[in-house]
């Protein structure tokens, strides 16, 4: 008996959003505050609330098209995730989400995002429940300007050191 299934045999679970914002510095500098802000409107989208500052109108069409694969208006149930590649650390990671380091930020107007490794006494505290998906592990979490947590994972196999 599956825990995550009711009665009527339907899942629980949430629907897992995954973003790819690359691996290479390139890449990173430009998706990594992109994605954020896409996850961003996305939220908005799937609660049914007006957005704050509009997001770039290639974002909005992202996220709408996001939105409607999961479901519409629903509200929750939305887990987003970034499986961070093995060449990226959680530190270059955190720069391309600062405006300070990127100023892609200021100028695309674009989300930051704040970085925060997973502690085990914070999971063990239950301050913090980590997404568990099978082949992988949660090493940290993103929390963007919005509000929104996206929980970056390796490779469960990636010995890798993440500090």
């Amino acid at each position: 008996d599956d825990d995550d299934d009711d009665d009527l045999g339907e899942t629980t679970r949430p629907f897992v959003l995954g973003v790819l914002p690359g691996s290479k510095a390139a890449k990173l500098q430009v998706m990594a505050p992109y994605f954020s802000a896409v996850i961003d409107a996305h939220r908005e989208l799937v609660r049914g609330e007006d957005a704050a500052p509009p997001p770039p109108s290639a974002a909005a069409a992202a996220a709408g098209a996001a939105a409607a694969a999961a479901g519409g208006g629903t509200s929750g149930g939305v887990e987003y995730v970034i499986p961070l590649s093995p060449t990226v650390s959680l530190e270059e990671l955190q720069s391309f989400l600062d405006p300070e380091s990127n100023e892609l930020i200021e100028r695309l107007g674009w989300a930051t995002g704040t970085l925060h490794a997973l502690d085990e006494s914070a999971a063990e505290a239950a301050t913090v429940e980590p997404l568990r998906l099978r082949g992988a592990r949660t090493i940290a979490w993103l929390e963007t300007r919005g509000g929104g947590r996206v929980w970056v994972m390796r490779a469960a196999d990636d010995d890798d050191d993440d500090d």
